[in-house]
């Protein structure tokens, strides 16, 4: 699958139905290069919202034989650059 794919099925699984999603959303921007490699994926994003805020996020996964996310992992806040 390809990372922009995968990115795609990441925001459509996190967000749900619509009902949950929050109405000051305005949507999302990829904040760094979509990185996948054989069954794992991870990407930055953001998080805009209709008041000019915010927020970044880190996600991690793995994907299935099937296609399907199998796993997902959401994390708020900046992902730390521990390289230094």
């Amino acid at each position: 699958m390809r990372p922009c794919l995968v990115f795609a099925v990441v925001l459509i699984s996190a967000c749900g139905d619509d009902s949950e999603v929050d109405p000051q959303l305005l949507g999302f921007r990829v904040a760094s290069v979509s990185d996948a490699v054989g069954t794992t994926f991870r990407y930055r994003a953001i998080a805009l919202r209709r008041d000019g805020t915010s927020i970044e996020f880190f996600d991690a996964g793995e994907i299935d034989a099937d296609g399907r996310i199998a796993t997902l992992l959401v994390f708020a806040g900046p992902l730390v650059d521990v390289t230094g």
